[in-house]
């Protein structure tokens, strides 16, 4: 009976359409968990639209929420890839959630290396009937490669951008005050900026 799996912490769901392939992963003998896709498509019907684009970015994102960090995070490889996600959700229909989890996609990116970088992706991006400024989806974390002299005045042959709009090459930043206080971080961040901007 499914009654023996509810509790005050856990609910039973019947799944009543066709299970797409790549729904389940096996994390133990006939024990499996939901994949991060089919996890999404479930959750669909249980957030609003913002929660369930935010809970997209953070499964194609590089972290995970973490009460033992100093952050609040910690780095890691994407769950999953945002082609995956959606090529997963394209295979599938007529079930619970899935005009809803497409609906979300549009505002999914990938990459995020964190949660306030999610937050400011879905501020800039998400459009002004949900409250933010309707912003095209940028590419996070982006690699901008720095010319001879850029690069002897940086110390090293890259940046790595937040958030980036190579068509309008405009980079914005989340600078934290864990992480961008105090006099040699302030000098750094404003090296950074002058190169940015002598690249144009």
């Amino acid at each position: 009976s499914s009654d023996l799996f509810c509790s005050d912490v856990h609910k039973t769901h019947l799944w009543s359409t066709a299970i797409a392939p790549g729904s389940f992963i096996e994390v133990g003998r006939d024990v499996f968990v939901s994949s991060p896709p089919f996890a999404f498509v479930q959750m669909a019907s249980e957030l609003d639209a913002i929660d369930l684009a935010k809970l997209g970015i953070e499964l194609c994102g590089c972290y995970r929420l973490d009460d033992i960090d100093i952050r609040g995070f910690s780095q890691v490889e994407p769950r999953i890839e945002l082609k995956q996600l959606k090529g997963y959700i394209n295979r599938i229909d007529n079930c619970r959630g899935i005009k809803a989890a497409r609906a979300s996609m549009q505002w999914v990116t990938s990459v995020s290396a964190s949660p306030m970088e999610t937050v400011l992706v879905l501020v800039l991006c998400l459009p002004t009937r949900l409250g933010g400024f309707g912003f095209a989806l940028p590419l996070m974390n982006h690699r901008i490669e720095l010319d001879g002299v850029a690069a002897q005045m940086a110390g090293k042959p890259y940046f790595v951008c937040d958030l980036y709009w190579p068509k309008y090459k405009i980079a914005i930043e989340y600078d934290s005050d864990m992480f961008h206080t105090g006099s040699e971080k302030i000098a750094n961040d404003s090296l950074r900026r002058n190169i940015l901007g002598y690249l144009g």
